[in-house]
């Protein structure tokens, strides 16, 4: 999401000049941008002033020395606390060197300064989103939107809310009219991921392909490509693309996971362990991850061991079924009959509920914007 933050990124305003800073400002108009620091460092020392801080940060940012832009928005603002503009562009400094609960508070501060400040609420849904408050980030987002029907980053933010939240049917939209106003691979590849949470398989190929196309680093692409291709029944193309996922990172957890997972199923047990270990190893108390170490466990008869994973599961990942229909059965083993009933009635219920979201989700017209 903060590589994202470059597409849709204005320069900060320096202000209003002050006599010893004109040059320099003069100079990061004109994009010289390494003149134009010589010139605020030396206006800064000789004549100390919030627009001269402001510059000088402000040309920081542009040249990607974002620590040092941060600094210097502090020296501005302790000069003058409550400039909106100086509070917004720190909170950008802060997302980008990924201090976002910094950000946070550096943009929720802005926004209270100015509330019709609508980048500075972006940048807040963008630091919210960041530090996993999908919620509070959903809503800055919407109220973005509601002012800039058009705005794009809100729009996307807002999707991928929508998606952390498991809220396909307004995801899918958002993310489709954000990926063909600004067809970024960020966004074209979380629109893919969108499309394999409602099982659309041949859809989100399509965007990871497009993906592949653009950028083929982006991180995870390759697991995602695998998951599209098992979710197709293609299981060798699947295979090639996670592989080819551990080429390039071989504590991919996705990539370790899905072949673990795989493997399992076509019964190749000790090599699915194999990749089973690896992925414990880089991410332990991933919820997938202890879910196939609870279906081990089932293997193996040692229900006790995979109802404490299974119920880990179930907090972290309520709606995921196949963690339901287990953790039944786990129950009928252990003589828990109640809770076993319990739990396939949910798991009942979350398919049905699963299959109406996922025809609601395809029908909804593409590229309509979703209510905020």
């Amino acid at each position: 999401m903060a590589a994202f933050l470059c597409l849709f990124s204005r320069s900060a305003s320096a202000g209003q000049r002050e006599p010893a800073c004109s040059s320099a400002a003069d100079s990061l108009a004109a994009g010289q941008l390494e003149r134009a620091v010589a010139g605020y460092q030396t206006c800064a020392t000789e004549a100390p002033s919030l627009s001269g801080f402001k510059g000088l940060a402000e040309t920081y940012s542009r040249l990607g020395r974002y620590v040092e832009a941060v600094d210097t928005f502090h020296r501005a603002l302790a000069l003058n606390p409550d400039d909106s503009d100086a509070n917004s562009e720190l909170g950008q400094a802060l997302i980008m060197t990924g201090r976002y609960e910094d950000a946070i508070h550096a943009l929720g501060r802005s926004v209270v300064l100015e509330p019709g400040n609508n980048r500075a609420r972006d940048l807040l849904a963008m630091a919210l989103f960041e530090s996993k408050q999908y919620e509070l980030a959903a809503i800055e987002a919407a109220e973005v939107r509601r002012r800039e029907p058009g705005n794009v980053s809100a729009a996307f933010i807002l999707g991928a809310c929508d998606l952390r939240l498991g809220l396909y049917a307004s995801a899918i939209p958002l993310l489709k009219s954000s990926a063909a106003a600004a067809p970024s691979p960020e966004i074209k590849a979380t629109l893919g991921k969108a499309y394999l949470r409602v099982h659309e398989d041949a859809l989100a190929l399509d965007e990871f392909r497009a993906v592949e196309q653009l950028s083929p680093e982006v991180p995870g692409l390759f697991s995602e490509i695998g998951a599209a291709y098992a979710g197709l029944g293609q299981k060798t193309l699947a295979l090639k693309a996670y592989e080819r996922a551990l080429d390039i990172d071989p504590n991919d957890v996705a990539a370790n996971y899905y072949l673990a997972r795989l493997n399992w199923v076509e019964g190749n047990y000790a090599v699915s362990g194999d990749y089973l270990a690896k992925a414990r190893q880089s991410a332990p108390e991933d919820p997938l991850v202890q879910l196939l170490s609870a279906e081990v466990s089932i293997h193996t008869q040692d229900y006790a061991r995979a109802r404490p994973l299974l119920e880990k599961v179930i907090r972290e990942l309520p709606e995921n079924i196949r963690a339901h229909v287990l953790l039944s059965q786990v129950y009928i083993h252990l003589q828990q009959v109640d809770e076993a009933k319990r739990e396939e009635a949910i798991a009942k219920a979350l398919q049905e509920s699963a299959e109406k979201q996922r025809e609601q989700t395809m029908q909804t017209p593409a590229g309509k914007p979703t209510p905020p």
